[in-house]
């Protein structure tokens, strides 16, 4: 997590290649530059971090038995 709180180094620039990959894969970019020019908006923004708080959420209750 401490890539989503906005640390730099060597894991954010591995967590920026792979989304700027992902991005291009997914055709919602056109270049790898600017696949990892959105992946930077995104962290340091905190949308991913946002998003990756509503997945945790959203698996937590769909793993919590109903009552």
């Amino acid at each position: 997590m401490s890539v989503l709180a906005g640390e730099r180094g060597a894991a954010r620039d591995i967590v920026l290649v792979n989304a700027a990959a992902a991005l291009v894969a997914a055709a919602k970019v056109e270049t790898f530059l600017e696949g990892v020019a959105v992946a930077v908006v995104s962290l340091d923004s905190g949308a991913a971090r946002a998003k990756v708080e509503e997945l945790r959420r959203f698996t937590r209750d769909k793993a919590s038995p109903s009552s």
